[in-house]
């Protein structure tokens, strides 16, 4: 039974990096939001932006009820000491010239009053230490950046146009074990009742190159008909999170757009408890930084594919709750997991966990 662990794939970001396996749904509920992540109102200001740092680090065992993944150690082993990066996102208000290059007619739709643009930018170094019990000295920087834009939350935060750059490593495993990596381009530009998907993929064993005889290449491109405010982009995913208002054990399914399949996927978000920590987080607002070391309230979601045909995990990501001393209220991620599995003969096996942690909020009015 051929196994394929999936060391990072680019639909969770972090942006967070969602894996779905599993049917699809098209949506036709009218979505809700709320401008809490710039406190409840709505920015206007073209000046206007705010920048999120998170550090990323590999944590053997994190909020995963997933089978340990014993015995692929035969087959491959990477360095979990040394598997660090960051991971960055950006808000502004999108400027007339950014907008005339979208071919997109929400951007004129009666209830768009705003549209913004979110950029997210996520890098970690990853090496392979064995391969088949043999060593290896394949390292290299696992990255995926986005850009999306999307009208502001009185239009359901609905996507106009989203981009996806990733390169990242898969590992495959059979009899024997076998490492590639995967490059990708992909464009969503959504109209008021379709959205159309372009991907341009190629994936190439480790040590060698794109343009190599072994590399196998496609490009694809899909038109999907969907009812305008009923879906979002994967691309804005976890700031959409931030608009959402969860009682605790209590749910909401948002149908979101990603690169696995046409229709857009029901995702399930839970508040699975309501909770504090201490954290540290450099707070810059106009030029002034506040050094914040404050417990701080949040809501812990959880959100996993809302169908019973789904190969996957869940994923967390803990939101603001209250202002915490000089810390306002912005429904700020402060940390997010995102299980890293290997599929085994109908098993989802754990490799540990992305845990990703904020370290600075830089607002600019």
């Amino acid at each position: 039974m051929k196994r394929k662990f999936i060391i990072f794939i680019s639909a969770f970001i972090v942006a967070a990096c969602a894996i779905f396996s599993g049917c699809s749904c098209t949506g036709n509920t009218t979505l809700s939001f709320s401008s809490a992540f710039s406190g409840g109102e709505a920015p206007t200001l073209a000046t206007y932006t705010e920048t999120l740092k998170y550090k990323a680090e590999y944590h053997a065992d994190y909020l995963t009820n997933a089978e340990k993944a014993d015995g692929l150690d035969k087959f491959f082993t990477f360095d979990e000491n040394n598997m660090v990066g960051t991971y960055r996102s950006d808000f502004a208000i999108a400027t007339p010239a950014e907008l005339a290059e979208i071919d997109s007619d929400i951007k004129t739709h009666e209830n768009v009053s705003n549209v913004y643009k979110i950029t997210t930018e996520f890098s970690i170094k990853f090496t392979i230490l064995t391969l088949n019990g043999e060593e290896t000295d394949f390292t290299h920087t696992e990255t995926i950046s986005t850009k999306a834009f999307i009208a502001s939350s009185g239009a359901s935060f609905a996507p106009l146009y989203a981009e996806q750059t990733a390169k990242y490593c898969i590992i495959s495993v059979a009899d024997t074990a076998n490492a590639y990596i995967i490059e990708s381009e992909s464009t969503t530009l959504y109209n008021e009742n379709k959205y159309t998907k372009t991907l341009q993929y190629c994936e190439y064993p480790i040590n060698e190159t794109a343009e190599s005889e072994n590399a196998v290449s496609k490009n694809t491109e899909k038109t999907v008909k969907y009812d305008l405010f009923s879906a979002i982009d994967n691309a804005e995913f976890i700031f959409a999170l931030r608009g959402i208002s969860l009682e605790e054990k209590s749910y909401k399914t948002i149908p979101v757009v990603s690169l696995n399949y046409d229709d857009a996927t029901p995702l399930k978000i839970t508040n699975t408890a309501i909770a504090e920590e201490q954290m540290k987080i450099n707070y810059e607002e106009d030029g002034v930084l506040t050094q914040i070391n404050e417990k701080i309230k949040y809501n812990a979601l959880e959100f996993h594919v809302d169908k019973t045909n789904t190969a996957g995990q869940s994923q967390y990501i803990n939101v603001q709750a209250e202002k915490a001393g000089n810390l306002p209220n912005l429904a700020l991620p402060l940390k997010l997991a995102k299980p890293l599995i290997a599929y085994s003969s109908g098993r989802v096996l754990n490799m540990g966990s992305l845990v990703f942690t904020l370290t600075d909020v830089i607002i600019n009015n």
